[in-house]
């Protein structure tokens, strides 16, 4: 390459560089007010739990599933508990994270340059960040529920996905978004049907409307997130077991192990009756 050449190369590297300086210091002067834990931004926390979990525990670092936990899950859970519900609308930015031409251009160059530790997440990796967030979170995370109701009907399905996600993890304090969740059983995105019914399991709430529904849905070809929902509200979904107990004798060996396993969750007594009658 000729001196010319190379002094052009070294310009235009210079202002691109100078670009993104410029461009990431503005955003950290306009972005939201973010919460901190120990002197680490949320997403920062959240960002690190991420990556640790893409690496694999006992790859990158050769760590063993307890020393995973103690040094990725339980400080991050620690710092994510500790913001409480402060971590709110960050999270519920995370969720709705949209990817631009822009990302994906300052993703590459950065890839390109080598300096790939200052690449802004892609959009998947910050909706987990999210999930994340709200496990951590659970019942604390009940404030986001109308929010994450209104993000059910997003345009964009991964945003579905992602916002039938979190409501689940919230657990039963998010029962207000029973309602909604069903209308999602309809989705015309699979990914969102199926992780609004887990969600409605994980809830276990309102089971004169859940039960039917769910009972109505054992009638498709896929049915392990089904029977898993129904499991979860034990006893109370005992109308479903005239529809479960034909699964225990199904062609599908998936679906009879948890039409077993379900069965004895919902009626232990019909579950043993059933063992004693198979041949």
């Amino acid at each position: 390459m000729s001196a010319k050449a190379s002094t052009k190369l070294f310009y235009v590297v210079a202002m691109l560089l100078l670009v993104l300086a410029l461009g990431g210091l503005c955003w950290k002067i306009l972005r939201p007010y973010e919460p901190a834990y120990q002197g680490k931004s949320l997403t920062v926390w959240l960002r690190q739990f991420e990556e640790a979990k893409l690496n694999g525990p006992t790859s990158r670092y050769h760590l063993s599933p307890m020393e995973f936990k103690a040094q990725f899950v339980e400080p991050t859970q620690n710092a994510v508990r500790h913001i409480g519900t402060n971590a709110l609308p960050s999270l519920l930015n995370l969720v709705q994270a949209k990817d631009t031409p822009l990302n994906w251009r300052a993703m590459d160059l950065l890839e390109r340059l080598h300096l790939g530790r200052w690449k802004p997440a892609p959009e998947t990796v910050r909706r987990s960040m999210a999930l994340d967030g709200f496990i951590f979170l659970g019942a604390e995370a009940r404030p986001a529920v109308p929010a994450l109701i209104k993000l059910l009907n997003d345009k964009d399905g991964e945003v579905r996905k992602y916002a039938a996600s979190c409501l689940g993890f919230i657990g039963p304090a998010a029962v207000e978004a029973v309602p909604a969740l069903l209308e999602h059983l309809a989705d015309p995105n699979p990914a969102v049907c199926d992780n609004s019914e887990t969600s409605l399991g994980l809830i276990h709430g309102r089971p004169e409307l859940v039960i039917p529904a769910l009972t109505e849905r054992l009638r498709r070809k896929d049915k392990w997130h089904t029977l898993s929902a129904l499991g979860e509200f034990g006893p109370d979904a005992k109308a479903a077991v005239p529809v479960i107990l034909p699964l225990l004798n199904d062609q599908d060996q998936e679906t009879r192990n948890w039409a077993a396993i379900v069965l004895k969750r919902i009626d232990p007594e019909a579950a043993a009756s059933a063992e004693a009658k198979s041949p």
